[in-house]
């Protein structure tokens, strides 16, 4: 699968990445926030994989989103 997003992808990470900003920063206040960190990237997997165009790991998806942020 090529590393490229489609439009659709786009969209709904940013959709999501404005409801928890958190999430982007890899900041997070709480006790809890390296589990709520992979909570969070494993609802994103879902999501996008839920949007068609072929699946992705978590490990994958995160790979993808890191280079294309950076």
């Amino acid at each position: 699968m090529a590393s490229k997003m489609q439009d659709a992808h786009w969209l709904i990470l940013i959709d999501f990445m404005e409801k928890h900003p958190s999430l982007a920063t890899g900041k997070f206040t709480s006790a809890s926030g390296k589990d709520q960190y992979k909570k969070l990237w494993l609802e994103l997997a879902g999501l996008l994989n839920g949007a068609g165009y072929g699946q992705r790991t978590l490990q994958k998806w995160q790979k993808v989103i890191t280079k294309l942020w950076c």
